[in-house]
């Protein structure tokens, strides 16, 4: 069965850095080994969706893979495959189809993928090859007279090992590092045990609440693959809290990367600020680690609470100095506008952000994702609180309209912090975000 995966990020701004869609190279791999045969529409750096049309005329099914922010795209491709190619059956994972499986089924598509889509897609796509009837399977959602029809939830993959790597060679990496694509990205677990309210529960659908990780032998042959294909990295390993796998865990990848001979590469990585410690960072360096990115959101401890990070101010600043003391640049992810925030949260903020001295920053508007606590929360009223798909992508959203502070007082906050962090590479897409709120004002 000839099967188009189909990437909809169309002629949409990447802000910083581009990066290579791994979910839906994961799935297409686990697809190829299951022996279908597998085209890959990626339209990141396309000029035209007139390149869909070839692929689309070898195609016996196609699968999309989408967040939210990208839904309306992939909306859009699903009207030009329905104009040239009813008959096909259209299939959309990825996290809108689980976190909003009875709108994307209204929307037209024919089953979704729910949760982890590696094993589902291999039985889904093969019920269709049969023209079988897919309703009841577990981790799909159809819709049946109109009521949509979900199976059991899929059981998540305990071991990671046995997943084929990422079809990377169906990916543009020529076209992507023309266009900022720094890092080769891999990700090594799967499963967060926190309790963020901009994330969860949503985020357990897909991947659970229990950390489960790769092997370091594994990961390092998946770096190999990549060095032969794409040249040597640096990488970034896209997990959102990589260090709970251990200090054990990072002297097997220090050791496994030397005996295949990458000891000199480097990476970077994701974590939480309370995960840090010396004994950590030490094994960390000393297998590869260049870099850190922590989710540090606030210096308000009130705000903090809010989103229920259980994290403390004071563990940001030990983590930072540390990443520091041993050499390790740091990035921070910072989120303005809780709905409890005031100015004097603000201004605890702009110190913190003074005192832990990033290397760099990027700076968002709190941005609940649908499925979140947060978002529940903020659409009591059962009414959507975005104008557009887009603006939930968090890095281009509009300030919601706030009990305490205007859009101009978040705006200035965020440039504040910007201007502390001169190496932070985004300020041209800040301007460009600022220039489309005042096309689109809101109130």
């Amino acid at each position: 069965m000839n099967i188009l995966l189909v990437y909809p990020r169309f002629q949409y701004q990447a802000f910083g850095e581009l990066q290579e869609p791994l979910g839906i190279l994961s799935v297409a791999a686990s697809l190829r080994a299951a022996g279908f045969s597998i085209e890959l529409c990626d339209l990141t750096l396309a000029k035209s969706l007139e390149i869909l049309e070839a692929p689309l005329a070898r195609a016996e099914a196609v699968g999309l893979s989408c967040t939210t922010a990208l839904f309306g795209k992939a909306l859009n491709i699903l009207e030009r495959i329905r104009s040239l190619r009813p008959e096909l059956p259209v299939v959309l994972g990825g996290p809108h189809a689980t976190a909003c499986p009875e709108e994307s089924l209204a929307k037209g598509f024919d089953a979704l993928v729910i949760g982890e889509g590696e094993v589902t897609a291999v039985e889904l796509f093969r019920c269709l090859i049969v023209k079988g009837d897919p309703a009841g399977m577990a981790g799909v959602a159809v819709l049946r007279s109109g009521k949509v029809v979900s199976g059991p939830a899929r059981p998540f993959i305990p071991d990671l090992d046995s997943l084929p790597f990422p079809a990377r060679d169906l990916v543009d990496y020529a076209g992507y590092k023309q266009n900022n694509l720094i890092h080769v990205g891999l990700f090594v677990s799967r499963g967060c045990p926190f309790c963020c309210s901009f994330c969860k529960p949503m985020q357990d659908k897909i991947f659970g609440t229990k950390v489960r990780g790769r092997s370091p032998e594994n990961v390092v042959r998946e770096m190999l693959q990549a060095k032969e294909l794409i040249g040597l990295g640096p990488f970034l390993f896209r997990d959102d809290t990589l260090p709970m796998l251990g200090c054990r865990w990072f002297e097997g990848l220090g050791q496994a990367m030397a005996s295949a001979g990458l000891s000199g590469s480097r990476w970077s990585c994701q974590s939480r600020v309370d995960l840090i410690t010396r004994e950590l960072l030490t094994v960390m360096k000393q297998a590869g680690c260049q870099g850190i990115a922590f989710g540090v959101e606030s210096g308000s401890q009130r705000v903090l609470d809010f989103y229920q990070k259980k994290i403390k101010v004071e563990d940001t600043i030990r983590a930072f100095d540390l990443c520091h003391e041993f050499g390790i640049g740091t990035h921070a992810f910072m989120m303005l506008g809780a709905p409890i925030e005031t100015r004097e949260d603000l201004a605890a903020t702009i110190a913190l952000v003074r005192r832990i001295r990033p290397n760099s920053i990027s700076t968002s508007f709190t941005t609940p994702a649908p499925g979140s606590k947060l978002y529940l929360d903020f659409s009591t009223d059962g009414k959507c609180p975005y104008a557009s798909y887009e603006e939930v992508d968090y890095l281009f959203n509009v300030p919601l309209k706030h009990p305490h502070l205007s859009r101009e007082e978040l705006v200035a906050a965020q440039q504040a912090l910007v201007d502390l962090v001169p190496t932070t590479y985004h300020p041209d897409a800040l301007r460009a975000q600022r220039e489309r709120w005042q096309e689109n004002p809101r109130p």
